[in-house]
């Protein structure tokens, strides 16, 4: 079922896109950000998260070259099953699935910065396993973040 539904997900995205941007990217990182007791942030370019709500955020930036005008951009978040939370705005470009296992946000790219970065945080409630983030300007993906939240691998 869950395939079905990132599949009608993945249509529309393609269905209600605009024309492809010229986007080409530069570079994308992916970032852990962990709020330490002194609430100091702590950023580690890593793709394995712990599991510690609300002190543990990732941030992921796409870098391209800079141009002129705005584009729509959509971002497909999964997780690997349904969540309790979801910091919904109703009416603000961000939609949940019927199963509480996926959101699509709607952004509006302006291009003369050169990047388009989203940051969210772990809740009460995710599950732990692997996530995916897909930015998907127009009809095509122009990335793809795959990380895990959970426990963090000694190294």
């Amino acid at each position: 079922m869950r395939s079905l539904l990132l599949l009608a997900v993945l249509c529309s995205l393609a269905a209600a896109a605009e024309a492809a941007p010229d986007l080409r990217l530069t570079n994308a990182s992916f970032v852990a950000e962990r709020t330490g007791d002194d609430e100091e942030v702590i950023a580690t370019a890593t793709t394995h998260l712990p599991y510690d709500p609300d002190r543990s955020c990732y941030r992921r930036t796409l870098r391209f070259a800079p141009g002129e005008g705005e584009v729509r951009v959509r971002e497909l978040f999964e997780l690997p099953g349904r969540t309790a939370y979801w910091a919904e705005e109703p009416g603000r470009g961000h939609a949940v699935s019927p199963d509480r296992a996926a959101a699509i946000t709607d952004l509006l790219l302006g291009r003369s910065t050169g990047e388009l970065t989203n940051l969210w945080c772990v809740a009460t409630g995710d599950r732990r396993g692997e996530y995916r983030i897909s930015v998907v300007p127009g009809k095509r993906l122009l990335h793809r973040f795959v990380f895990t939240v959970g426990e963090v691998p000694r190294s």
